[in-house]
C-alpha cells in the first residue's frame, strides 16, 4: 500500500505502488507506525503529539538480534529452552553478554530433518548501532559472522561437537527486520508515550483521527500488547465498525 485515498474527509480506500486503486468503505491499517502516519496518510491529519513523536526517532532503540543455527544433531533430548551462564562474557554488537538464551526446537519436526535440530539465540541490541555499520557491507558483514562464531563457540562449552555440526548459519539483525516487515526503530520517548497510550495499548483499542473518518490504525508500534493484543485491537476496530453500521458482531 502507497496511499490512503481519502474523499470528504473520510478514508475510502488505498492505492498500491503499482497504481491500482481499491475502495473501501473503512480503511484499517496494521502497518508500521510511521509509514501509516507519515507516507500514506496527509501529514494535516496529524495532532500535534503524533506531528512531534514521529519527527524524531529514538537514537538507541531496542531491538533483537536474531542469531540461528541448523545442526546436525538430535536434541530432542535437552530442554526447548536453555540459559547458558557464561564464565567469561562475550562481545554482541558492541555489549558485553554473559548469558545466551538458546531456543532449541527440536520438538517441532517440521522445522529440521530428522536427527537434526534448529536452534535460535536472541541478544539485544540497537538499530543505530548496525545503522552505521551498515554504510559498510564489508565490516556489516563481518559483523554478523563475528558474532555468530561467538555464539556457537560460547554454545560449545555446553554442548560439545555442536560447532562441527553446524550446516547452516543465518544472522537477522534490526536492518533485516526493517527490509522484511518495514518495522525500524521506534519513535519518540517513554515521556510522550503518556498513561492513556498505554491503558489503550492495554485496553486494545484502535487508534482513530477526528479529521479522517473511517480509518483506523491499529498494531503493535501504536501500543498494541504482543500478538495477541495485536488481533484483539483488530477484532475491537470491527467490532466499532459494526456498531457504527447498526450490525450485530459474531465470531466463531
Amino acid at each position: 500500500v502507497e496511499r490512503v485515498i481519502e474523499s470528504n474527509g473520510k478514508a475510502v480506500g488505498v492505492r498500491l505502488e503499482n497504481g491500482m486503486e481499491i475502495s473501501a468503505n473503512y480503511v484499517i491499517s496494521d502497518a508500521y507506525g510511521y509509514d501509516t502516519f507519515m507516507k500514506m496518510i496527509d501529514e494535516r491529519h496529524l495532532t500535534d503529539r503524533l506531528r512531534s513523536m514521529y519527527s524524531k526517532p529514538i537514537d538507541r532503540m531496542m531491538m533483537a538480534l536474531h542469531v540461528s543455527f541448523g545442526v546436525n544433531m538430535d536434541l530432542s533430548d535437552k530442554p526447548n529452552a536453555i540459559s547458558l551462564f557464561l564464565d567469561e562474557p562475550i562481545e554482541i554488537a558492541g555489549d558485553n553478554c554473559s548469558i545466551i538464551n538458546v531456543l532449541n526446537y527440536s520438538y517441532d519436526k517440521k522445522l529440521s530433518p530428522e536427527g537434526k535440530t534448529s536452534l535460535k539465540v536472541m541478544y539485544d541490541t540497537y538499530y543505530s548501532y548496525w545503522e552505521e555499520l551498515s554504510k559498510d557491507q564489508k565490516k556489516y558483514e563481518e559483523e554478523k559472522e563475528k558474532i555468530a562464531n561467538r555464539t556457537i563457540e560460547a554454545i560449545e562449552r555446553f554442548i560439545p561437537g555442536i560447532k562441527a555440526a553446524v550446516e547452516v548459519t543465518d544472522v537477522a539483525t534490526p536492518l533485516t527486520t526493517k527490509r522484511f516487515t518495514s518495522n525500524a526503530r521506534g519513535y519518540g520517548s517513554k515521556e510522550e508515550f503518556r498513561l492513556r497510550d498505554t491503558m489503550k495499548g492495554f485496553l486494545n483499542k484502535p487508534i482513530t483521527l477526528k479529521t479522517l473518518k473511517n480509518f483506523f490504525v491499529i498494531g503493535h508500534s501504536i501500543g498494541g500488547t504482543n500478538l495477541y493484543g495485536c488481533a484483539a485491537m483488530g477484532r475491537n476496530t470491527v467490532k466499532k465498525i459494526c456498531k457504527k453500521e447498526k450490525k450485530s458482531f459474531s465470531s466463531s
